[in-house]
């Protein structure tokens, strides 16, 4: 019987003992979750550009042009014309209705309204416009023909 006394309470304290080994403070973190709600981007231009009948060896008036983004004020975009950063864009070329001609166009003073041309950000009223001018020149021996060509804007959230 004593035995039998012996053995359950060495039971007992081993089951105590086991029990309030695994607790003791508790580790805790929290999450923080958030998200922020962007209005849809859009990109309009104020027209296509037509220089009309050119002579051969004169370059055209210089015609101002512009691209406008609305969105989110605040937000930076990343803003492309024909896949070629703001800070970076080069000219472009007009190409000959059926082929075999280029003839060159020009783009100059190129400025964005809020941010810089390598950082563009929405204004606080909803709208960043890119403004620039464009001109071509047909050389002394510009093959004659219609000719066309484009200016592909494309801009997202950065």
């Amino acid at each position: 019987m004593k035995k039998l006394l012996i053995l359950l309470s060495l039971t007992t304290a081993m089951t105590a003992f086991g029990a309030s080994a695994g607790k003791g403070p508790e580790a805790t973190n929290t999450m923080n979750i958030n998200a922020t709600v962007l209005q849809p981007l859009n990109v309009t231009n104020d027209g296509d550009v037509n220089f009309g009948n050119i002579i051969q060896n004169t370059t055209t008036s210089k015609i101002a042009k512009k691209f406008t983004v609305t969105g989110t004020p605040g937000q930076k975009v990343i803003f492309k014309i024909n896949n070629q950063n703001l800070d970076s864009f080069s000219n472009n070329k007009l190409t000959k209705v059926g082929g075999g001609a280029e003839m060159p166009l020009y783009t100059d003073s190129r400025e964005v309204s809020s941010g810089d041309r390598s950082n563009p950000t929405i204004g606080q009223n909803g709208t960043l416009d890119f403004t620039f001018n464009v001109w071509t020149q047909a050389s002394q021996n510009q093959a004659p023909g219609q000719y066309t060509g484009a200016l592909n804007a494309s801009v997202r959230y950065n």
